[in-house]
């Protein structure tokens, strides 16, 4: 009897599986073998290094977005390894829009007051390219809806769309409506302007601020016309398909285009401010993080500053008075916390100081603060407590100026194929190491201890440099960053 041999297509995946054990191995070999095992040096400047136990200080630097060398620094104790394995990020790319739009029902009369004008052109590129003709209208009106829409960019091409009140504007301002035919049929929209061309506070257009592009989405919308601002959470977002069941189309110079006017999605409030109470805008918000949720800070209209701890929802827990003082013509950076009961800003104006202020957070109310004044030239970029809550450890960067020298012909890689008619010297500033102090939170004049990680000069400054001197002006070379505890915790608990 003939026996036929049977296939078992599981052998081909197991080869594959065993091919991409072998690379992830042969890749965090290779990492380890490559990098300096003792890239990171720790440097006792003065004090004793007794000052340090009680801190975790952690950090990285990243050579792409799936390897990096990490190192933590926690009772004065060194460790660093590689690390090659990919980070799942959970944060979606979005891109929003605020218009203001002719109400549905005024398009007819918009439609009889227009000009109209034709309007052609083509998009694409090489033999892709594809042509348009269309006509464009403008209008003048009083009366506009403000409508948001955030989309997604991962590819899913899902949005949500809300209204944020309506407009009533005291001089009539120009609004376009576009119609195209053929491939351009679906970018045709009615009467609109940009909402962004009129920002102004007294006219009641309403700005938005993504708090957090995680998974729900967290908006913030100030307050105007008659309404508080609030922190709303995206609930739902629509499919082009689904949006476009749920938009009803209107009619535009005797043409059918989908109308703008129609909320789809789901947007649900969650935290509502008092009345006369704003978000202080902050840079960096996606490191306002605090144990298992968020905090804001805001403003009351007599000049008050709270703190707002929220939960993983962002709804309100807490509501902490702060004692210090903000403007208009001051900004407020978030810095990532060393631990995930702390919260850490600086304050810095126009002067050549600033303020770096340290909360701690216990029982959702604040058990210490320190505020501390800084050079403005040196920024911290991140500071906490010890455990016990004695001393305070601020980091700042490090700056080396180095010089490097662009050969003639690699210029033309960096330079879309034009190569420098000669070898080009380049001198510029780079971090190279951070700087710690460490105070007692008694004396925050006096630090009883300072100390600098030296990162040593990596063969990645020299491309940098050669960048700056192709690009030219004066690049923030950092390739290290400090690892917020909020962070930390979340890999350790995935």
């Amino acid at each position: 009897m003939k026996w036929n041999k049977l296939a078992r297509p599981y052998r081909a995946c197991l080869g594959t599986l065993a091919a991409g054990v072998a690379l992830l191995l042969c890749g965090q070999a290779c990492l380890y073998m490559a990098y300096p095992r003792q890239a990171v040096t720790l440097q006792l400047k003065t004090g004793n290094d007794k000052e340090l136990e009680g801190f975790t200080l952690e950090g990285s630097w990243g050579q792409t977005a799936s390897a990096a060398m990490e190192f933590t620094l926690s009772d004065g104790v060194l460790n660093q390894h590689p690390n090659l394995q990919s980070k799942q990020e959970d944060a979606l790319s979005l891109m929003d829009q605020s218009l203001l739009c002719v109400p549905d029902e005024e398009l007819a009369s918009m439609d009889q007051q227009a000009e109209g004008g034709y309007v052609s052109g083509m998009y694409g590129a090489f033999f892709l390219h594809t042509s348009y003709e269309g006509m464009k209208y403008t209008a003048q009106a009083r009366r506009l809806n403000q409508m948001y829409t955030l989309n997604t960019l991962d590819g899913s091409n899902r949005s949500v769309r809300f209204g944020l009140g309506q407009v009533q504007l005291p001089q009539a301002v120009t609004v376009t409506a576009e119609l195209y035919k053929n491939g351009r049929a679906r970018a045709s929209y009615p009467y609109l302007m940009n909402a962004a061309e009129l920002e102004n506070a007294d006219l009641g257009i309403r700005e938005v601020t993504i708090l957090d592009a995680e998974d729900p989405v967290g908006l913030y919308v100030s307050p105007g016309n008659g309404e508080n601002g609030g922190i709303y959470l995206v609930r739902e977002f629509c499919t082009a398909e689904e949006v476009a069941k749920v938009v009803p189309d209107v009619t535009v110079q005797g043409v059918a285009v989908p109308s703008e006017n129609q909320p789809y999605g789901t947007v649900e409030a969650v935290c509502p401010l008092d009345a006369g109470e704003s978000l202080i805008p902050c840079d960096n918000w996606g490191d306002a993080r605090i144990e298992d949720g968020h905090w804001i800070l805001t403003r009351q209209e007599t000049g008050k500053i709270n703190l707002l701890l929220l939960d993983k929802e962002w709804k309100p827990v807490g509501k902490c008075p702060l004692n210090i003082s903000m403007n208009e013509y001051q900004s407020v950076t978030v810095l990532p916390s060393l631990r995930t009961d702390e919260i850490a800003f600086t304050v810095v104006d126009q002067s050549t100081t600033g303020q770096i202020v340290v909360l701690r957070i216990n029982q959702n109310t604040i058990e210490a603060q320190s505020i501390m004044d800084f050079l403005a030239t040196s920024a911290p970029i991140a500071a906490g407590y010890s455990a016990d809550g004695t001393r305070l450890m601020t980091v700042t960067e490090s700056r080396q100026s180095l010089m490097a020298t662009l050969p003639a012909e690699v210029s033309g890689y960096y330079n879309g194929g034009a190569e420098l008619p000669s070898d080009l010297s380049v001198l510029s500033s780079a971090v190279t190491g951070w700087d710690i102090q460490v105070y007692n939170t008694q004396d925050l004049q006096r630090p009883t201890l300072s100390a600098c990680l030296d990162f040593g000069v990596s063969q990645r400054w020299r491309q940098e440099l050669w960048l700056s001197g192709i690009y030219g002006g004066e690049r923030r070379i950092s390739l290290y960053r400090v690892t917020a505890a909020w962070e930390q915790a979340g890999e350790a608990t995935a």
